[in-house]
Formats: structure tokens, C-alpha cells, sequence
């Protein structure tokens, strides 16, 4: 009997043993598991807040009274752009990749497009070089858009303002500031049809002309659309809020880079401003 007890009592220990082995293995795994997802989520964030700070943007999402405000912080113009984004691809794929050690391979840095989700509403640049600003829907009218406020601040006297508005329903605020003086102007225009403001400047060939309501972009007809260009040698800062009917999905901007992360874990996925 007591050489059973003792047996028994072995077993017991040893089954402890083994359960305790067990839960320190899983525990190990799912630590380095989780920091492998740390890591991943590292990059990404990584490559976000460098678009960012390359891009010179921002973008931010408010609820409010029935309503969600898109806001992108934007700014002009960017000098070799697509030279910037071509060499930024070659750094993350190599030396970057190569000191997390990990595959990462990224895409689509030669579209400059942002889009809104839910409401595909699409804020692009022409070029890399952002001579300007498009904000249409990409499959029809952007009919989602309450308002438009733009807040502009450049760094040159204003000279005048052409303005031209055909009326409507599509509200459109302008705040305007200049080295010199402000322009402020909140009118409701057509949305098929184009209203336009005209900036020139002081002591240069320079020019911000802003577009509302109907626009050719992409070889389209976009209603209720917006259009930014700049012309000349001037810098300065534009903010386009955009105000949409609040919707039961969640709201984000995703930009058109894709990333593809291979190490532990894999994970592909858009690189999102909002998200």
C-alpha cells in the first residue's frame, strides 16, 4: 500500500509537471505571437505616418448632429513627388524590410488616391507633384456631399478675386487667408454646374483657383465635384472638409498603397489615414 501511495503520488507530480510544461510552452507561443502581431502592426503603422509626412497630409473624421465631416490637411505644392514615393518603395522593401527581417513588399505608390469609405468618394491628385486637389465620386454624382469648407493660407499678397456662382443646393464655404488680407465667402451653388473663385497674387504668376459643382476629371463629367489648382511659385496649407450624411457603417480613408508584410505572421492590407 505504500509503495502504491508513493507510486500514485510520483504520477501525480510528474502529470503536474507535464500540464505545467504545457501551459509554459502555449504562454511562450502566444507571447510570441503577439509580439509578431506587435511587429506587424508596427509597419504598418510605420508606413502610414511616413505617406504622411512625405505627402505632407492628414485627415480626421467628426460625428455630429446627423452628419460626419471628412477633413483632409493638405499641403502644396511637393517638389519631385513621385521621385520621393519611387525611392521611399526602394527603402521599405530593402533596408527597412531587411533590419525587422521580414518580406514587405508595397504597391500602388504611383496613384495619389484617397478614397472615403463607405461613400467611395475619392480625393486625388493630379500628380505626385500636387498642382492640385480632385474630390468627385469615381462611379457617379458625389450626391453624399452636404458641404463643402476650405480653408486656405498662403504665404503671398492677394492681388484679386474672380469669382462666378450659379445657385443651388451644394453648400460651399471658402476661408481665405493671404499675407495681406482674408477672404471669407459661404454661398450655396449649382451642382450641375460650375461655380469657380479665382485667387491671383502679388508679384508673381501665381494663381489658386477653386472649382465646385460640375468638373471634367478623368475624362468625366463629375457632379458636385471639387477642384483645387495652383499655378506659379506659391506654398501654402489647404484644408477641405467635406460634410456627408451620417451613414450605420463605420467611416475611414484609405489610401490606394497596398503593403504586403510576410514574417511570423502575414498580413495585406491598404495603408488607411483614418481607419
Amino acid at each position: 500500500m505504500n509503495n502504491k501511495g508513493f507510486l500514485f503520488t510520483i504520477l501525480t507530480i510528474l502529470i503536474a509537471i507535464s500540464i505545467i510544461a504545457l501551459a509554459s510552452f502555449f504562454a511562450t507561443e502566444r507571447v510570441k505571437r503577439d509580439l509578431s502581431a506587435e511587429k506587424v502592426n508596427n509597419v504598418f503603422d510605420d508606413v502610414e505616418t511616413d505617406i504622411e509626412d512625405i505627402l505632407k497630409i492628414s485627415a480626421s473624421i467628426e460625428r455630429s448632429s446627423g452628419y460626419i465631416t471628412v477633413s483632409f490637411r493638405d499641403h502644396f505644392p511637393l517638389d519631385n513627388g513621385a521621385n520621393t514615393m519611387s525611392e521611399y518603395k526602394s527603402f521599405i522593401e530593402g533596408y527597412y524590410a531587411q533590419e525587422i527581417g521580414s518580406n514587405i513588399s508595397i504597391s500602388g505608390l504611383s496613384n495619389s488616391t484617397f478614397t472615403i469609405k463607405p461613400y467611395d468618394l475619392t480625393y486625388e491628385y493630379p500628380s505626385y507633384n500636387k498642382e492640385g486637389i480632385w474630390v468627385y465620386n469615381k462611379s457617379g454624382d458625389a450626391d453624399a456631399i452636404k458641404k463643402y469648407l476650405v480653408e486656405i493660407d498662403f504665404d503671398k499678397n492677394l492681388a484679386n478675386v474672380v469669382n462666378q456662382s450659379i445657385p443651388g443646393d451644394l453648400e460651399v464655404v471658402i476661408d481665405a487667408k493671404f499675407a495681406n488680407t482674408e477672404y471669407i465667402n459661404s454661398i450655396s451653388i449649382a451642382r450641375n454646374d460650375t461655380s469657380f473663385w479665382s485667387f491671383n497674387l502679388m508679384g508673381c504668376d501665381c494663381n489658386l483657383s477653386l472649382y465646385f459643382g460640375s468638373n471634367m476629371i478623368g475624362g468625366e463629367i463629375r457632379n458636385s465635384s471639387m477642384v483645387a489648382n495652383v499655378t506659379g511659385d506659391m506654398e501654402g496649407d489647404l484644408t477641405t472638409s467635406i460634410v456627408l450624411g451620417e451613414v450605420n457603417e463605420s467611416v475611414g480613408v484609405t489610401s490606394s498603397i497596398y503593403v504586403w508584410f510576410k514574417n511570423k505572421l502575414t498580413r495585406e492590407d491598404y495603408i488607411w489615414l483614418v481607419k
